[in-house]
């Protein structure tokens, strides 16, 4: 039985990619990777024992110049990432060039031999904590769900306490998952509306007054520069849709968001209407940091950008 042919490892022309969803295929994965230039192979890492791929893979390119096309990329993106989670203000034009294989976004880096791997592992090892990158958006993804110390209304049920705890771990799937996504600290999520036409100047009403409530929480001298201010700029509830006419039918989702202007004031407005009843017998509501998509964001800012100069 002839021996099987292993494909000589090219630093300069190997990459490895990872973060590949698992419904993506070896034929999804060459042929994206195709798309940067020639192929000498391309080879999804597989579990000896399942025969399911590990989310990550090696691509060969024939040309030096290609590999170094898509490595270059992947570095700009990340750095992009990096400077935001950082609170700087990146060039967002490199979004437009988005790494995404099969809804999810590809990081791509040198292939390393099995030398250069073990070298790698020793430095992790020595690196301290503290130099490790932490996105400080994503520390607001507990708040408003189990922080139950910080709400000012009656004890949690047990049974929301479960809803809670669920939707927590939604959302850290979603933020391990898909690098685009952020805790956002200046919009909030509302759960347990009523399931009735709940209207959107109810939740306004009911948010506005949170607001006045944070103002009149402040010093006199600061209330009067508060009370012209506005910190409310956008509120949506969701509603359920007639799939059959594909038009809204009135009914809430449960569901609605609020865009705010400043960090405290959205934080008041998760620990003030937490557990909040909006009417007799209705559920607490539960207030959170929402997710926002980086991607998202910015085909949005440009949309707006192109009214302007029309």
């Amino acid at each position: 039985k002839p021996k099987q042919t292993r494909n000589k490892l090219d630093p300069e022309t190997t990459v490895f990619v990872r973060n590949i969803g698992f419904s993506t295929n070896e034929e999804d994965f060459k042929e994206y990777m195709e798309s940067f230039g020639h192929l000498h192979y391309s080879k999804l890492v597989k579990d000896r024992n399942t025969g399911v791929h590990k989310g990550s893979g090696f691509a060969q390119y024939k040309k030096k110049e290609d590999a170094e096309k898509i490595l270059s990329l992947s570095k700009e993106l990340e750095e992009y990432y990096q400077k935001k989670a950082k609170g700087e203000n990146p060039d967002e034009d490199v979004l437009l060039d988005e790494l995404e294989l099969g809804g999810r976004r590809i990081i791509v880096l040198p292939a390393l031999t099995r030398e250069d791997v073990a070298k790698e592992k020793e430095k992790s090892e020595q690196t301290p904590a503290s130099f490790q990158l932490v996105n400080k958006k994503a520390e607001l993804k507990r708040e408003g769900l189990v922080n139950t110390n910080t709400f000012i209304h009656d004890t949690v049920s047990d049974i929301d306490m479960k809803k809670r705890i669920r939707l927590l771990r939604l959302k850290e799937d979603h933020l391990r998952k898909n690098p685009n996504y952020f805790v956002s600290d200046l919009r909030l999520r509302f759960c347990n509306l009523p399931r009735r036409n709940f209207e959107e100047k109810e939740l306004r009403q009911t948010i506005q007054e949170a607001i006045e409530e944070y103002k009149t929480s402040k010093p006199k001298k600061e209330q009067k520069i508060l009370k012209k201010q506005k910190f409310l700029t956008q509120v949506k509830v969701m509603k359920e849709v007639d799939e059959s006419e594909e038009k809204s039918i009135g009914r809430s989702k449960g569901i609605g968001y609020a865009q705010l202007l400043n960090y405290d004031v959205a934080l008041f407005i998760c620990r003030h209407l937490n557990n909040y009843k909006t009417s007799k017998g209705g559920k607490g509501l539960i207030v959170d940091f929402a997710l926002e998509d980086q991607r998202a964001l910015h085909k949005r800012k440009l949309k707006q950008e192109a009214k302007k100069k029309k």
